[in-house]
């Protein structure tokens, strides 16, 4: 069974690595780039709440094999996120001492912390994506200041 529902996990993920590349667009900064991924991320992911419930839980059992399957996947997610970042850093629209891997982490873990809202308090994607979005501005609103 757990091999089944790892399957199902990384095959969403590589449905959703699809959906993210289309927001990649010239012209386009950061934030905007980032609100665009997850905003994908949610409209794709917001009719499967119960299998991403169920995708997180497993992930938190302890199991070795459920960890390393969720996270092979979600190691895909943040690469995506780390490059816009760099591409932010190239523009000079952020600092280059932005430290990439920390910030794409943090940005994750706001995008994931925001599921417990749909899932106990039926937000919609536009609320999600709302406190997503300061979330960001938040968290990128220093480096675009030492840019």
């Amino acid at each position: 069974k757990a091999d089944l529902f790892g399957a199902v996990i990384l095959d969403d993920f590589d449905a959703l690595l699809e959906h993210l590349q289309a927001c990649e667009q010239a012209g386009v900064t950061a934030e905007g780039e980032l609100l665009c991924l997850f905003n994908s991320i949610y409209a794709f992911q917001r009719d499967h709440l119960p299998l991403v419930r169920a995708a997180i839980g497993h992930s938190w059992l302890g199991q070795p094999e459920a960890e390393r399957r969720v996270r092979a996947g979600v190691k895909r997610v943040l690469g995506h996120v780390g490059e816009v970042l760099r591409r932010g850093v190239e523009r000079g629209e952020l600092s280059a001492d932005l430290d990439i891997r920390l910030t794409t982490e943090m940005i994750w873990e706001s995008f994931i912390a925001n599921y417990r809202h749909g899932l106990t308090e039926a937000s919609d994607r536009e609320a999600l994506t709302t406190r997503l979005a300061a979330q960001i501005r938040i968290l990128l609103a220093g480096w675009r200041a030492a840019a």
